[in-house]
């Protein structure tokens, strides 16, 4: 485990979770990333909806053990490390990018893709702040690189320099 105790988890934003039966729910929507988890006691399902964000994992551990007693500290840090290991967490920490200011927050789609990538206790924005950080020079601004600089811009490519014959 590579994350503190005292962080805020909860379901990816970009991951719908829906019950499917009785029995059975889904975390995700797309093939690949979705996970159905058989559930016959509802422990699971009671766990994805206690990390709605507003909870510690110390405080998710005490409501569920409070919930099931039955369920111990180590189940319940074994589901969550085991739903981290899905690529199903993240910390409820907003990213920087999640604010009103659209000079950011233009890049929240890039951030949300690339948080697919990340786990409980890594910042989702790492990807997007190192590209704000990159510089790319572009040579030849023809068909294809006038393409090109449009897609390096819109990924967020903090200092281009496009440089072309004529």
């Amino acid at each position: 485990m590579s994350y503190s105790l005292n962080i805020k988890p909860r379901i990816k934003k970009i991951y719908p979770f829906y019950q499917l039966s009785d029995e059975l729910f889904r975390i995700g929507a797309q093939v690949g990333i979705t996970f159905d988890i058989k559930d016959p006691h509802n422990h699971m399902w009671t766990l994805v909806n206690s990390m709605d964000g507003t909870k510690t994992i110390n405080e998710v551990i005490s409501f569920i053990t409070s919930r099931f007693p039955e369920v111990t500290k180590a189940d319940v840090l074994n589901a969550i490390h085991q739903l981290n290991e899905m690529g199903s967490l993240e910390s409820s920490e907003e990213s920087q990018y999640e604010n009103e200011d659209l000079n950011i927050n233009r890049y929240i789609g890039n951030v949300n893709y690339y948080s697919h990538y990340t786990k409980l206790g890594s910042d989702k924005s790492t990807v997007q702040d190192t590209l704000k950080k990159s510089k790319v020079t572009l040579l030849g601004l023809g068909g294809g690189g006038t393409n090109v600089l449009m897609m390096l811009s819109g990924l967020g490519i903090g200092n281009i320099k496009a440089l072309d014959y004529d």
